[in-house]
């Protein structure tokens, strides 16, 4: 016999917020430096990282953020770049530039 709505509704709430946990998961990877993500997914086999889901992935990039080598990397390109903050875009960066021309045409 099917189980009752009552008795499905903890499934499908369950299901709902593994999915709203994925998706914030996935936001918060993507807000992450993709230099900084770069170098950590290449720690992994491509095959692992793509079974992974985004939790897991999150947690997995979270876990090596601080690592020396990934601390080096994202330095070296922000030296290279002249990046003082990877988390702000500069200023006179061309593309935002031009995406702010965008807004204020009519």
């Amino acid at each position: 016999m099917a189980p009752s709505a009552e008795e499905a509704a903890p499934e499908a709430v369950s299901s709902v917020v593994a999915e709203d946990e994925e998706k914030a998961a996935i936001r918060e990877l993507m807000s992450i430096h993709p230099i900084t993500r770069s170098q950590i997914t290449s720690q992994l086999p491509m095959e692992e990282w793509k079974s992974m889901s985004g939790v897991e992935k999150l947690a997995f990039v979270k876990a090596r953020m601080n690592d020396d080598s990934v601390k080096e990397s994202m330095q070296k390109h922000c030296d290279e770049h002249n990046i003082s903050d990877p988390h702000n875009i500069p200023q006179d960066n061309t593309l935002q530039n031009l995406l702010d021309a965008q807004e204020v045409e009519p």
